[in-house]
C-alpha cells in the first residue's frame, strides 16, 4: 500500500513536470512587436550589471535602474551603460523592504516618461542573449491579447558545482507540483504564482493592482503578488525563457544558502507551515528507500531530469543536476528548516539590511 502510494505520487510529479516541459509556452520572434521599458531593482550589483544592461539598451527599449543605497558604483556603471538611474528619495522606510520599494519607485519614474505596452521587472542577475529583446517584444506582443502579466523561468546558471546541485530542489518543487502548461494551454485555473527574477506587466495592469505597494513588507514578494493576483482573477502567462534568457543568482556556496533561507520561510508563511513543507520534502527525498523500488527511484529521477532539461543550459549539467534529485530536495529541507530559525530570531539579514519581523 505504501509503495503504491509513494508509486503515485512520484507518477504525478513526472506528469506534470513532462507536461510543463511540453506546454509552457517559449520565446519565439515574430513580426509584431510590443513596446518594452525595462526596470532594474540593483543594491550593489554594479559588477552584474555588466552583464545586462548592454543588451537591454541595444534593444533601444528605456532601461531604469534604481540604485538602492548602493556603495560599489551601482549609479555610476549603470549611467555609464546608458540606462537612467533613480535615486531613493529617502532612506528606506520601515515598512518596505528594499526591492518592493525600488520596484514601485521604477514604475511611478517609468509612468512619466513610458507610455508604452508593457513595464519588465528584471533583476540584475538576469542575462539577455543576442535578439533576446527581439524575441521577448514579439512575445509579449503575443500574449497581450490574451493576458496582462506574464512570468517565466530563466535558464538557470551556476556558479559551481556545488550551486548547480543545490538549486535543483528550487525548480523541481515548482515544475514538477503546478501544471503551468496545462493552464495556459487550456485557459483555466490559475497557477498563483509569479517569479521575482522577471515578470512583465502591462502598464494598466500594474497601476490597478499596484503590486510591490500591497506586499511592500514581504521579503519574497512574488510569492503573495502571485496569490494577490489570482485573487483579484488576473491571469498570469508563465513562459519558459530561456536559453535566450538566463539567471546566474549568487556568486559562492553561503551566498547561496542565505538566500534561500531569506526566502524559504515566506512559501508556507508560518512556522508550522515550513516545518511541514520540510517534513514533506524530506518523504520525497527519501520515498524510494522507505518502501524500496527501482520503479520509485527512476521516476523521482524522472521528474527531476525533465525539470532540468527545461532550466539547464548543457547537457552535462541536465544530466548530474537531474541524476542528483533526490540530494538537492534533501537541501531544500533543511533549508527549510534553517529559513524558521532565521525568522525565529526575529532578524533577517540580506545585502547589508536587517529586517524584522
Amino acid at each position: 500500500m505504501v509503495g503504491w502510494i509513494i508509486s503515485s505520487v512520484y507518477g504525478v510529479l513526472v506528469l506534470v513536470s513532462a507536461i510543463n516541459l511540453a506546454w509552457m509556452p517559449r520565446l519565439r520572434r515574430g513580426r509584431e512587436k510590443a513596446s518594452l521599458a525595462f526596470l532594474i531593482p540593483a543594491r550593489n550589483e554594479a559588477q552584474n550589471l555588466t552583464h545586462l544592461l548592454p543588451e537591454l539598451v541595444k534593444s533601444g527599449s528605456p532601461v531604469y535602474v534604481f540604485d538602492d543605497e548602493s556603495n560599489d558604483g551601482t549609479a555610476e556603471v549603470a549611467r555609464s551603460l546608458g540606462a537612467r538611474v533613480v535615486s531613493p528619495p529617502e532612506p528606506l522606510p520601515e515598512d518596505w523592504t528594499g526591492k518592493n520599494r525600488a520596484c514601485h519607485e521604477l514604475a511611478k519614474v517609468a509612468s512619466e516618461d513610458f507610455d508604452g505596452d508593457w513595464l519588465v521587472f528584471v533583476d540584475a542577475d538576469v542575462r539577455f542573449q543576442p535578439q533576446a529583446c527581439d524575441a521577448l517584444a514579439s512575445s509579449l506582443a503575443r500574449v497581450g491579447r490574451r493576458r496582462s502579466v506574464v512570468t517565466g523561468f530563466p535558464t538557470i546558471l551556476a556558479a559551481n558545482w556545488f550551486e548547480a546541485i543545490y538549486f535543483q530542489w528550487v525548480p523541481w518543487i515548482i515544475l514538477s507540483t503546478n501544471p503551468f502548461g496545462l493552464v495556459s494551454k487550456t485557459g483555466m485555473g490559475h497557477n498563483h504564482f509569479t517569479n521575482g527574477q522577471f515578470t512583465a506587466w502591462k502598464s494598466s495592469a500594474y497601476w490597478d493592482i499596484q503590486p510591490h505597494s500591497a506586499v511592500r513588507r514581504v521579503i519574497l514578494e512574488d510569492v503573495l503578488i502571485g496569490r494577490l493576483l489570482a485573487k483579484s482573477g488576473i491571469r498570469v502567462e508563465t513562459m519558459q525563457l530561456g536559453p535566450q534568457i538566463q539567471v546566474q543568482m549568487y556568486a559562492n556556496e553561503q551566498a547561496a544558502l542565505d538566500g534561500m533561507s531569506k526566502n524559504a520561510f515566506e512559501i508556507a508563511g508560518s512556522a508550522w507551515g515550513t516545518y511541514l513543507l520540510a517534513v514533506l520534502m524530506l518523504l520525497l527525498g527519501t520515498g524510494w528507500l522507505i518502501a524500496p523500488s527501482l520503479l520509485n527511484l527512476a521516476l523521482l529521477l524522472l521528474s527531476g531530469l525533465l525539470v532540468s532539461f527545461a532550466v539547464r543550459k548543457s547537457p552535462v549539467t541536465q544530466l548530474v543536476t537531474g541524476l542528483l534529485t533526490p540530494v538537492s530536495i534533501l537541501m531544500g529541507a533543511y533549508t527549510l528548516v534553517r529559513s524558521v530559525h532565521w525568522r525565529k530570531s526575529g532578524k533577517v539579514q540580506w545585502k547589508g539590511r536587517t529586517y524584522t519581523k
